[in-house]
């Protein structure tokens, strides 16, 4: 006897219960799978960038300083963590300015659907409007050096994103769809990527400038160092001072004052002459071990 079927009206698709069943799942995981992948490559470009920023402003930092950036040893975690505030700022405008896009966006897009004569207008403003960034990057630059220096990939940027925009105007409203327009696209955002990164690396290039310059002018705020050896370090270099204090053996005969403290990494002293500059002077690396005793001083 054959089982009871459930009648199913006419003109519906055979379609498995069990198909239905599993499809909203599938959706599910697709877009879960997704979500992820775009999360772990945007975490990944953004700690790239975050590494890349930390680097760059301690080499141009350690250039104008007059020495290494390798020597001072710094570890990916540092230069990560040197990066955050200064990228998460550039980040925060760049935000703020695509919201604003965003807004213009959509109030453009009510103002030219269904007006193919503002569509090509709207269109020939972008193409001239273009230009404008990178005039007014090239412009600010006598009066804003460092600003500009940073701008100026930002406006080249801009000047590409409205073009491309132009073209997705034409896409969307005109009357006939653009040829490669995913192409397009995808060039363009590659970009906008290339410039923000270029941008990046010239706001550490200014920062790192900054930084060095600003050690040389507080040098005398930095605290002042008396450094205690038993064999002679010989550091004839500047307003340094060289005193013997003790005898033949004794554990520290040695004293060197006239020092600034420049920084500590990996078991080393950076130190500097009280009358070191950025034009002239040496930096003296000590390793902290029991043969030397360094004094930091108030005053």
């Amino acid at each position: 006897m054959r089982p009871h079927a459930e009648a199913v009206p006419p003109g519906s698709p055979a379609v498995p219960l069990d198909d239905l069943a599993g499809e909203p799942a599938e959706a599910a995981r697709t877009i879960v799978g997704r979500v992820g992948l775009l999360l772990v490559a945007n975490l990944s470009a953004l700690t790239g960038l975050l590494v890349y920023f930390g680097w760059r402003r301690s080499e141009t930092q350690a250039q104008a300083l007059g020495v290494d950036e390798s020597i001072f040893g710094l570890t990916t975690q540092e230069y990560v963590l040197r990066s955050v505030g200064p990228v998460f700022a550039l980040l925060a405008l760049l935000g703020v300015v695509l919201l604003a896009w965003l807004w213009f966006d959509h109030w453009l897009a009510r103002l030219v659907s269904g007006r193919a004569w503002a569509v090509r207008w709207v269109g020939r403003l972008l193409v001239v409007g273009s230009a404008g960034p990178f005039v007014a990057a090239y412009a600010a630059q006598p009066y804003w050096p460092a600003q500009a220096y940073v701008a100026f990939p930002l406006a080249i940027s801009a000047g590409l994103l409205m073009l491309w925009y132009r073209t997705h105007l034409r896409q969307r409203y005109g009357a006939r769809a653009m040829p490669r327009y995913e192409l397009l696209r995808g060039l363009v955002a590659l970009g906008c990527a290339v410039c923000v990164f270029w941008s990046v690396s010239n706001y550490a290039e200014v920062l790192g400038d900054f930084l060095a310059e600003d050690f040389s002018v507080r040098l005398a705020e930095q605290p002042a160092v008396v450094v205690y050896s038993s064999d002679p370090l010989h550091l004839d270099t500047g307003a340094v001072e060289t005193e013997t204090v003790g005898p033949d053996g004794a554990a520290f005969r040695y004293r060197y004052s006239g020092l600034r403290f420049m920084d500590r990494r990996g078991g080393r002293y950076f130190l500097v002459a009280r009358d070191w500059s950025l034009g002239r002077g040496t930096v003296i690396v000590l390793r902290d071990d029991e043969r030397i005793r360094l004094e930091f001083v108030r005053g």
